[in-house]
């Protein structure tokens, strides 16, 4: 397990090693945690990153932004399985996977510099030939096990890093989900629990700085993995089957379940009015449901998760820049989070991926706090930004210890084994599409930048904002107004 080493090494600016207890992360001191962060994209269509301005200055200057103004404890770095292989695509040209790989070093070394966990992200996956993963598919492919592989001997141990093992599946069955077999567009993938287990299998890289051995040698950092639905839905699958959960190795530090909530999936409601049981006839092909404005029911279709181990809201923000008067939208979403307890992230810290935290970069702009040079969104960013500053850190070791130890309870999974390998075929439909110039799934999370060497596609976690909204001025409020509506927990 996570970690043991020598005195005055790497962990010493580093956050303490997580693992899995029942619905809560726990540090190596026994803290409770709760991860509060912002995700920062465009590693998963630009190869170089895209950074703020002109976009000359690169990624990190985003996710440095992130670490010094933004009181995060965590962020998500989505990355494309293309081009940590080396191959091009048809979104940008990698110089070299040592390059791309370098750059990913670079943003980890980072948060570990600033006491920062980093949950790396498998965005984009193709369809079983390097050169695809241009957008969001149901499944990983068969190429995903090496990119798993190469990741987590890269960063085995490092207790900054989480593992996400793919975003927003959105196969029609838990089977495919788990166990693999054939995806909605026709292409085999391995499946979440494959995956899981190549990771544990993967032993740390000696020569890697940013890896340690651990007890066993092997990579046994925190893993995430996103429900059905793109990543929202835990309830019941098409043919009835409840959530099974991952099965986890005694050694591995456990599993996150995340979920990602925007407004085209619904409002919250405890009982759906609409969608009584998705398996009872309302359930579409592509994963999700057949209205985007039909009831979500968080607790519906979310709260299970829970029962197999933490919930991570990994990705949330508003589509519909027209919420700004009230933030009717995302102060509902940041009191859920914190009446359950639950780890958050907003979708987006970039301009040219919607929802957007922030409208623009120019310096010349208000600024809501020393040395910031960006402006918040009145349907999004002011509401994510005030809460984000005003939850406090617990009471909790922040040092670690030279060599840290815990006795992990395994994570509540199912017994069962796959009595046959899911063979189907599902045509994935989504419910709903942006045409703006990345072209978005029904779920409306992430899009892909215009920045981009190539015409950006977007992915199934954004819907795009159009530029009137990007560019609105958005003056931030006060936090005292803010967080009277959506008051932060402690995190640790």
């Amino acid at each position: 397990m996570l970690l043991g080493l020598g005195a005055a090494g790497p962990l010493a600016a580093m956050p303490l090693a997580l693992h899995v207890s029942g619905s809560q992360l726990v540090n190596s001191a026994g803290c409770t945690v709760r991860l509060v962060g912002v995700d920062v994209d465009s590693l998963e269509w630009n190869a170089a990153g895209n950074g703020p301005w002109s976009n000359q200055e690169g990624i990190t200057v985003t996710v440095q932004e992130a670490l010094n103004y933004w009181h995060v404890n965590c962020i998500r770095l989505p990355l494309s399985q293309d081009y940590w292989n080396g191959t091009s695509n048809s979104k940008s040209t990698v110089t070299s996977a040592a390059a791309y790989q370098s750059l990913v070093d670079t943003i980890v070394s980072m948060c570990n510099a600033a006491n920062v966990y980093v949950d790396v992200d498998l965005h984009w996956s193709g369809t079983g030939t390097y050169g695809t993963a241009t957008q969001q598919y149901s499944m990983p492919d068969d190429n995903s096990p090496a990119f798993w592989e190469s990741v987590a001997a890269r960063y085995a141990n490092n207790p900054s890093v989480l593992f996400d093992l793919y975003n927003e599946p959105y196969p029609n069955t838990w089977s495919v989900w788990r166990w693999g077999g054939t995806s909605n567009e026709g292409f085999a993938t391995p499946g979440l629990q494959a995956l899981l287990g190549d990771i544990r299998a993967t032993a740390y890289s000696p020569s890697s700085a940013l890896a340690f051995p651990g007890p066993n040698g092997n990579a046994d950092n925190v893993c995430v993995a996103g429900g059905l639905g793109y990543s929202y839905m835990f309830a019941d699958d098409q043919s009835c089957a409840p959530f099974p959960g991952l099965t986890d190795t005694a050694q591995g530090a456990g599993v996150v379940y995340a979920a990602h909530i925007y407004n085209n999936k619904g409002l919250n409601q405890a009982t759906p009015s609409t969608v009584s049981n998705p398996c009872g006839g309302s359930w579409s092909a592509g994963g999700g449901w057949s209205s985007a404005s039909t009831a979500g029911g968080w607790e519906y279709f979310i709260d299970p998760a829970a029962a197999k181990g933490p919930v991570l809201v990994e990705e949330f923000g508003d589509t519909n820049s027209g919420d700004s008067a009230t933030n009717s939208f995302c102060i509902p979403v940041v009191q859920y989070i914190n009446s359950n307890g639950y780890s958050g992230m907003s979708w987006d810290l970039n301009t040219s991926s919607g929802p957007e935290l922030i409208s623009g970069w120019s310096p010349t702009v208000g600024t809501p706090c020393p040395g910031c040079a960006w402006n918040l969104t009145a349907y999004e960013g002011q509401t994510v930004y005030a809460w984000l500053t005003s939850t406090t850190q617990a009471s909790c070791a922040t040092t670690p210890t030279d060599t840290p130890t815990y006795s992990p309870s395994p994570t509540a999974t199912p017994s069962d084994s796959p009595s046959a390998t899911p063979s189907r075929t599902a045509t994935s439909t989504s419910t709903s599409t942006s045409t703006d110039s990345p072209t978005a799934t029904a779920t409306a999370t992430p899009t892909d930048s215009a920045t981009s060497t190539a015409t950006a596609t977007g992915t199934a976690t954004a819907t795009p904002v159009d530029s009137a909204t990007s560019t609105a001025t958005a003056t931030p409020v006060d936090s005292a107004t803010a967080t009277a509506t959506a008051t932060g927990t402690a995190t640790a």
